[in-house]
């Protein structure tokens, strides 16, 4: 139809007002085209940022279910290990498969998972633009909830807090009342923080 439309127009030398419509339609083709090419990648290249408690080198069993949870979103996770000791805890990750990268922070100003100091690395983190995460996830413990808000004040997004399932990679399910009933809860954010 666009190979039509110009040869209409140029080839057989009409004038604009005959051809206006094609030209229209001409356009209106490429548009929807260009539409179709950035909604394809921005699919293809999000990626999510899984927050990883560590004692010592062994991996907290709350990890392990975040983890879960990510591989359900079906995007590229990165893991991130901080602390003294996250190189020891890096070779227990390894081992776990869905994983594309581990980054290691081996600070021992991390060692004690202070939110004062683990917030700021990490929204410094998703914010970077050469990684594109669109989604964190982090245990539900004492250490994701104290820091998971702190980040959404940081990047100015709204926290999904406790999920308990992943519909997509923008719907989530969660326990409201004391966990008397269940709520699926849809995040239209760029950022996603769960």
């Amino acid at each position: 139809m666009i190979s039509q439309c110009i040869s209409d127009l140029f080839l057989l030398n009409y004038p604009w007002w005959i051809g206006k419509g094609c030209v229209l339609r001409m356009f209106r083709a490429l548009r929807l085209a260009s539409l179709r090419n950035i909604s394809v990648s921005a699919k293809r290249f999000g990626s999510t940022l899984a927050f990883i408690e560590a004692q010592g080198d062994v991996i907290s069993s709350a990890s392990l279910s975040s983890l879960t949870a990510a591989k359900q979103i079906g995007q590229p996770i990165t893991a991130i290990l901080l602390g003294s000791n996250a190189k020891n805890a890096s070779s227990a990750l390894n081992k776990i498969e869905g994983l594309d990268k581990i980054l290691i922070a081996s600070n021992p100003e991390f060692d004690h998972n202070l939110p004062e100091f683990l917030s700021p690395v990490i929204s410094n983190l998703i914010n970077e633009t050469s990684y594109d995460f669109t989604h964190f996830i982090t245990p539900a413990t004492a250490v994701g909830k104290n820091i998971l808000p702190r980040i959404g004040a940081l990047l100015d997004v709204q926290p999904i807090s406790d999920i308990i399932k992943v519909e997509d990679s923008s719907t989530f399910i969660r326990p409201i009342y004391a966990g008397n009933a269940l709520i699926t809860v849809k995040s239209n954010d760029s950022k996603k923080l769960i």
